[in-house]
Parts: C-alpha cells; structure tokens; sequence
C-alpha cells in the first residue's frame, strides 16, 4: 500500500456521510482515506475497487461478509463501523487506528525483540482468535494489515479477501500476499482458518528478523518456497521459534488451532482443550443454515476455562483493553454504526455477580396507532426509501424498507417532554441499512412524523432522515 498523501484532484471530499481529510494509502483492494463521522470523530474509509461495483454476485458476496466482520470482538481489531457497497463507490468504514503498520515499522526501526516481540504475537493471536470464533478466516493477514497503535496491535482487513475471491485468481490477481499465504491458498484448495496459522506464524518471523521465511528474489520463487521449501526462522528467539515451526507446516491439519498458539503464548495450553486437526477449527463461512451454526459450535468447543485463561493472561500481557473483549461478545456497541443485517453476536461469556435495579418500564405506543402505515423515508443527502411501520398496542412495532430488501424492530425507550415517543431501530434481515439507529415519532392529523438520526446520535449528525407516514386504506 502507498504511503499517506494530501488529497489529489480525482479524490471526494465526501464519501457518503463521512468528510474525506487525506488518503492514507492505496493498494489491491483499493483506497484508504481517513475521515471524519458527523461528530468529528476519525475513521477509515475504504474506497473499494470498481469490479465490486460491476458485479452484483460479488457485491452480495461482500455485503455478507462485512455483516459477519461487524461481530468480531473489537478488542485488537480494527473494528467495523459501516458499509454501503451499493453507493457509487462502494465503500466501508472501520475504525481509524493512529499508528504505522508493522511492515512500515520494522523497515523503519527494525525488528522487534524481547518484550515487545512476545506482546505482538499475543496481540495478534488474540485478534485472529476473535476473527475465527465469529466463523470468518482473515485470508490476507500480512505485516501491513498488522497496525501498531498506542493501545497494541490491531488487525485490520479481516475478510475481505475472502469477498474478493470471486473477482481473482492465483494466476490473474492473487488474493493475498504471497510471502505470507499458506500452501493451500496458492493450490487454490480449501481454504480454512489454517491458513491464518500458517500466516501468523510467518507474520511473526518478519517481526523477529525483518524478512518473510519464504522471501526469494520473485514472485515464483517464493511460491515455490511456500509450497516445498523449508521456511528460514533462524533469528526467531525460542520458545517462540518452536512454535511458529509448527504453525509453518505444509499440511494444515499438522498446525495447532489459532486458540492453541494464543494460550501456549499466554503460557496456559491446556491439553484438554487442543484440537490440531482442521475440523475442529471454524469453517470457512458460506451462506445457508449449516454455514450459520458453524461459529456457535466453535464458541461451545472454546470453553469457559480457555476464556477465563484469557482474561487473566491478557489482562497482564496486552492491558486493561482484555475486559472489553470479554464483554463486549457481538464485537459492536449497542448504536453502533453498522450496515450488517444480521444482529446475531456471541453470548456474554463474563458471569455477572451483581444484580442491578429493575429498569422502569418504557411508554406504549397507543391503542390508536395500531394499524400499518405507509410513506417514504427522506434521506438529509437526498435518497429516498418507502418505508412501512406495523403498529399494534405496546412498546414494539414492525419497520421495512421494501426497496432495500431490509427489516427490523423498533423498541419505545422513552417518550420526552414534547410527546414524542423515542424509538430505537434495530435491524434484523438485511445488509443494505445501517443496524442501529434512533427515531422519534409524533402522530396527529392521521399522520405519524419521524424524524431519523443513525446511530442514536442527534448532535453534529451530517446525515439524518425524515418521513410522513400515512395509515394504509384510509
């Protein structure tokens, strides 16, 4: 990827609802810029290439992968924050992480030791354990999607490469970084979270010594390398030599799950828990039912005992960011900005020991709203959606947008000083609208008013909706 620039002529200043400050670099998939959210707050744009664009089946491809991506534990991930692959450019937005890359910092300083050394792997391994517990493998982790901010590493790009499969090939464009893809990746076989192992594993010896175990004056010679020649870890320190040995086999069953390599660095494997073999690892994600019991199964098969391992271990190794890790199970914070459809998150896995006060009870919509209601959603950038809300007596109400394809609920939280009831919107089917969001609704004259603000937030939003909806058959 190119290094950060000003911005150039061709370059928006804004993409979608987010303000477009400088590039921070370009490369395969496309561009990187940072800017800026409606509350001023730093994020990473990508700018996609226009092939995902082009093609529907991989636009789609992608949509769901990036609602996968969103319930990845945040914790030394660059979080994902929104998408919109059906704009003109496709983009997605994840969090902005102040830091270089690994890659830029050792050609800059040079290669990590000691201390600093073992808190990457840690970091890492954590991060690619949380990327295959939510049943996705990263498929492209390489130094410079490793980024070194204040508070540790953080692991970005996680899934994308495996959208972009339906547009390249080894022999066209290859998906991943050669010096750093496993053996199956470059033989176009199945492609599993061994693969990610086997990534890290040469990830880490860049780390230790500034070079890739498979490095080679060209392209052939390194795939060579990775498919039938012995890596070179020497300068690797042990114990993390022997272990990065074993994630560097050809074959992917020979390689320890990525939760092995985090708890043998964590100082805690339990023999127990070991599952070398590829079928007890997260399955690469496909679409249907069977593909969506894959990452629950992996999270049975993880284990209180391995969770709470990890709690106390990482608290020590990597700070006091382990805690949000833990609780924060969907990988998204309640409002957050996403464009997934799909709301399912892991279960809590920190016990709660403290009861809290009952909360009051939120107002009902009244009797005299029940019915559906129909009208178009008015976008502040100028879109326009139909949208139908289902109201029956309660605190509930159905909310579609037909042309969008997307479906949710929306839950009365409170009713303010004006009598306007406050809804939050929470989307369940679909990946084309952003997950959460905040409404008001005022009713009179047999209309309803909703004003729409996403992600909860009013103050500085540069992006907002509103709608007037009228009862249907009346």
């Amino acid at each position: 990827m190119t290094a950060p620039s000003a911005l150039r002529g061709g370059d928006p200043t804004f993409i979608g609802p987010y303000r477009i400050v400088r590039r921070l670099g370009a490369g395969g998939q496309g561009i990187v810029y940072l800017g800026t959210d409606g509350a001023g707050a730093p994020v990473a744009v990508k700018v996609l290439r226009p092939e995902i664009a082009a093609d529907e089946t991989t636009r789609s491809r992608f949509a769901r992968e990036v609602a996968v991506a969103q319930r990845v534990a945040s914790f030394c991930t660059a979080q994902f924050l929104a998408a919109d692959l059906w704009s003109d450019p496709p983009y997605i937005v994840t969090e902005y992480v102040d830091g270089p890359s690994l890659q830029e910092e050792v050609a800059r300083n040079g290669p990590r030791t000691g201390a600093a050394l073992h808190r990457l792997a840690v970091g890492t391994a954590t991060a690619l354990t949380a990327i295959h517990e939510a049943g996705l493998v990263h498929r492209d982790f390489k130094p410079g999607n490793v980024l070194l901010g204040a508070d540790g590493p953080r692991v970005i790009d996680f899934g994308i490469a495996r959208a972009l499969d339906a547009t390249a090939t080894v022999s066209s464009q290859v998906v991943g970084t050669p010096a750093y893809m496993a053996p199956e990746q470059i033989k176009a076989a199945e492609v599993g979270p061994a693969a990610d192992v086997f990534a890290w594993g040469a990830v880490i010896t860049f780390a230790a010594t500034g070079r890739s175990p498979f490095a080679a004056d060209t392209t052939h010679a390194v795939l060579y390398r990775v498919i039938d020649g012995e890596p070179d870890i020497a300068g690797v320190p042990e114990p993390l030599r022997a272990l990065v040995a074993r994630c560097l086999a050809k074959e992917p069953a020979q390689r320890p799950a990525m939760r092995e390599v985090l708890m043998r660095l964590l100082g805690s494997a339990d023999s127990a828990d070991r599952e070398t073999g590829p079928g007890s690892r997260a399955v690469d994600r496909e679409t249907g039912p069977g593909a969506r019991a894959a990452a629950p199964a992996v999270r049975r098969r993880f284990g209180k005992a391995v969770y709470a391992a990890v709690a106390a271990a990482a608290v020590l190794a990597l700070g006091g960011g382990a805690a949000l890790w833990l609780t924060n199970g969907a990988g998204s914070p309640a409002g957050g900005t996403g464009s997934g459809g799909t709301t399912g998150g892991r279960a809590t896995t920190v016990a709660r020991t403290t009861s809290s006060p009952r909360a009051s009870t939120p107002p009902r919509l009244p009797p005299t709203l029940a019915g559906v209601w129909e009208g178009v959603l008015t976008q502040s950038n100028g879109k326009n959606w139909p949208m139908t809300v289902v109201i029956k007596p309660g605190a509930r109400a159905l909310v579609s947008y037909p042309s969008l394809g997307c479906a949710g609920v929306l839950t009365v939280t409170r009713k303010d000083a004006d009598g306007q009831f406050i809804l939050r919107e929470t989307i369940l089917k679909g990946t084309r609208c952003t997950r959460q969001g905040r409404l008001t609704l005022q009713a009179g004259d047999g209309k309803i008013l909703l004003t729409y603000f996403p992600n909860g937030s009013v103050g500085g939003m540069s992006y907002s909706a509103t709608a007037t909806l009228l009862r249907k058959g009346v």
